[in-house]
């Protein structure tokens, strides 16, 4: 059972390692109970995931009206094979890097702290999913054009590199050179997963 005030004691954390608390990671709860409950945090940020899909989709469908002549691929219909095709590739984005990371911290030298690297990921993806879903509401509640919107995007993308990071290094202590491979790996998984997606709804439509 996770209580109110240890998710406000973990996402508090999280926010920490945001405003630069290099201190914060240490504060997780890394025993082995500490470590599953942090994949709670994929339930905390599943409706912040069904946000910024539907965000995905109203930009999308938007950019396609204001770019006649344009040959866009249609969007697939919101219909339940959709849904169980988002829900698949939520759920592997959840458990890839952490998989991956079984194999390369052994590699850094870095195994004790695969851990605390994995609870401070998990907690720390609410912040992630948080940020990420600002640009798409502030579009659509109509404060944002499209132009905005992109600048608006790329400033939450350099946020959220830069946050990962910020993880990499100090939850597995390692260079940050090292830490920025980490994060363009955690890039790389989530963009296949992406077009892997798409192409499974383009084959399903």
């Amino acid at each position: 059972m996770i209580g109110v005030g240890y998710l406000r004691h973990a996402l508090g954390t999280a926010a920490r390692v945001a405003r630069f608390d290099t201190n914060a990671i240490a504060e997780f709860d890394h025993s082995f109970e500490g470590f599953f409950r942090s994949f709670f945090a994929a339930v905390l940020c599943l409706p912040l995931y069904v946000l910024v899909v539907a965000g995905e989709r109203r930009l999308t469908e938007d950019i396609t009206a204001t770019v006649p002549g344009r040959a866009f691929v249609p969007l697939p219909p919101p219909d339940a094979t959709y849904l169980a095709v988002e829900a698949a590739a939520y759920l592997l984005n959840w458990l890839a890097l952490p998989l991956a990371m079984i194999a390369i911290v052994p590699m850094l030298g870095a195994s004790r702290r695969y851990v605390p690297y994995i609870v401070a990921y998990n907690w720390g993806s609410c912040i992630v999913f948080a940020v990420t879903l600002l640009p798409y509401l502030a579009y659509a509640a109509g404060l944002a054009s499209l132009t905005g919107m992109v600048i608006l995007y790329y400033a939450v993308t350099v946020f959220v590199v830069t946050y990962r990071w910020r993880l990499a290094r100090y939850g597995l202590q390692i260079p940050g050179i090292t830490a920025a491979g980490i994060v363009i790996i955690d890039l790389l998984v989530s963009i296949l997963i992406a077009l892997g997606t798409a192409r499974i709804h383009r084959s399903l439509s």
